[in-house]
């Protein structure tokens, strides 16, 4: 979970626009599931 809040932090930094965060949170998720395989 850390490298989600991790990508929420620079998302704060970056001032990302709220589909962009989206996106990168769910392709975090998938990748997380891939890992964890």
């Amino acid at each position: 979970m850390n490298e989600i809040m991790d990508v929420i932090n620079l998302i704060g930094e970056k001032k990302l626009s709220l589909g962009e965060e989206i996106k990168i949170i769910e392709e975090l998720k998938s990748y997380q599931k891939i890992a964890k395989k």
